[in-house]
């Protein structure tokens, strides 16, 4: 997938309804239910679980400017959970994964020695979370503030849409970098609190693929 550069602001991109949208080239992602098997050591209950993984297909598009790039994400969702009204009650999240180092594994969020860096949105949370994770289980939630990460989100009865946008340039180590000209690889996931999805329990597009950004 090639993410296109364009002359609109970090504003219009950050807008999931922006005409700029149509300039994106648009890839359609098959999902699958998580493969829970590999977490029996850390969490046997969750390797047990059964009945996750109901979104089937996201569509993704990228774009950036030059000093930011722009992910945006759609699905179809007929039920828009949005509020935790009880400790059994689940949201609606998303997730896109880089890896940090040659050899990481989508599949297990990464490891200790080839982690991976996550922009994790929850749609009860207004700002979303830049993720270090190291493995199932070994992950630190960061502020999107720290990386100057925003998203904006939006349903329509039918499909969430979401756009994740950050500089191209990373903060510091334990960030994803972005240079164009050079290919970047991501994987994605997306959980239906509708289904009680949470935690490992979650759609995922396998291990990584990859974007080439346009100079």
């Amino acid at each position: 997938m090639t993410v296109r550069k364009v002359t609109s602001s970090a504003d219009e991109l950050l807008d999931p309804s922006a005409r700029v949208w149509d300039q994106a080239v648009v890839q359609r992602l098959e999902l699958f239910p998580a493969p829970l098997a590999m977490v029996e050591e850390r969490s046997p209950f969750l390797a047990r679980s059964e009945g996750h993984g109901v979104i089937d297909q996201v569509s993704l598009s990228a774009l950036h400017n030059g000093k930011v790039v722009a992910i945006r994400l759609s699905w179809r969702d007929a039920t828009r959970n949005d509020v935790l009204s009880d400790v059994n009650v689940f949201v609606d999240a998303a997730a896109v994964l880089f890896p940090l180092a040659r050899d990481t594994n989508a599949l297990t969020m990464g490891s200790e020695s080839a982690p991976a860096n996550a922009w994790y949105w929850k749609a009860n949370v207004s700002e979303p979370f830049d993720v270090m994770a190291a493995g199932f289980g070994q992950t630190v939630r960061r502020p999107g503030r720290d990386s100057q990460l925003q998203v904006a989100s939006s349903h329509d009865g039918a499909f969430w849409s979401l756009v994740l946008q950050r500089p191209l340039e990373a903060p510091g180590p334990g960030f994803v970098r972005f240079s164009p000209g050079k290919p970047m690889s991501f994987a994605v996931a997306v959980w239906d609190g509708h289904n009680n999805e949470r935690s490992g329990r979650k759609a995922m597009s396998g291990n990584f693929q990859t974007m080439e950004i346009e100079a």
